[in-house]
């Protein structure tokens, strides 16, 4: 994104409305619509991505996957499907125009996983936005309101140790009574 843009992204972002979505733990073995919200800037860590999305699909979740790109990269280290959001589909004002990325952020996922190490101003926006019922992430300090689960990492840990962690707490947080 340029820096306008960046400007008017962060600017929605900061005084957007809350989401008014139904926050809510699910059993995750009953969950069935998973969203799937990743950015890798270490391409060495697609394996690890590649490995959590096969362990979704096996358990026969449905996956939305989405990403942001600052232009489309020609290569695809991904062995699934996914959307690509890049700045050109942010107008000058900062507004979305995107269909996919509207259409993942209207959809009510049981549960909205976002692998990624840090928050950027796209998954932020996202996040922020999204009517899932359960969002998953990295704790950061200040982005509490953006997650029901956050997992905290030490500073040596990498994604896998954030994917890892995500799998461990949503498969045990909530047990069948």
């Amino acid at each position: 994104m340029n820096k306008v843009q960046n400007f008017f992204f962060q600017l929605r972002s900061k005084y957007k409305k809350p989401t008014v979505a139904p926050h809510q733990f699910l059993n995750f073995k009953e969950a069935k619509k998973i969203g799937f919200l990743f950015i890798n800037e270490n391409r060495s860590m697609s394996t690890v991505i590649n490995r959590f999305m096969k362990n979704l699909l096996e358990q026969k979740k449905v996956v939305d996957a989405l990403t942001f790109m600052p232009v489309a990269n020609q290569e695809n280290p991904y062995g699934f499907r996914y959307d690509i959001c890049t700045a050109r589909n942010i107008s000058w004002l900062g507004e979305m125009q995107h269909e996919k990325v509207k259409q993942f952020i209207a959809t009510d996922y049981d549960y909205l996983f976002c692998v990624a190490l840090h928050l950027n101003d796209f998954l932020t926006y996202v996040l922020q936005s999204s009517q899932a019922k359960c969002r998953v992430g990295i704790y950061e300090e200040g982005k509490e309101n953006l997650f029901e689960l956050m997992i905290h990492l030490q500073a040596n840990q990498d994604l896998d140790v954030l994917i890892e962690q995500m799998q461990f707490y949503t498969d045990e947080l909530v047990k069948d009574s």
